[in-house]
């Protein structure tokens, strides 16, 4: 649940920058999380009482779903849904991905820290 609402909050200001548009690419996100939440739960709920699983048992069976569907479903997607596009910034010169990426978000924070003080 955390690596979707991270991946929706991260990609939400490529969608649009319309304030009317976000508000309502936010609620469809939340309503989707809730209800994929909502159908977990009575999948293992059910497989549960199907075995007729002890409480041990059940938290076994739980993390086994969730890698089951989220291979399922994140394979799907890889391979289908993402398509290929340019990239929207360059990597400075003299710095690698993941240099760069510390550093925009060491930026981000010291602007957090400095300009935004009640986000912090």
């Amino acid at each position: 649940m955390t690596v979707h609402t991270t991946t929706v909050l991260a990609y939400l200001p490529e969608l649009t920058t319309n304030d009317e548009e976000t508000s309502h690419y936010n609620s469809r996100f939340s309503a989707i999380k809730c209800i994929g939440l909502e159908i977990y739960l009575l999948t293992v709920t059910g497989v549960s009482r199907i075995v007729k699983a002890e409480p041990v048992t059940t938290a076994k069976i739980a993390p086994g779903l969730a890698l089951g569907d989220s291979s399922i479903l994140l394979s799907y997607s890889w391979i289908f849904l993402f398509n290929k596009r340019t990239a929207l910034s360059e990597v400075p010169e003299g710095t690698n991905l993941m240099s760069c990426g510390f550093r925009k978000v060491r930026r981000t924070c010291h602007m957090i820290f400095t300009q935004y003080r009640s986000l912090f």
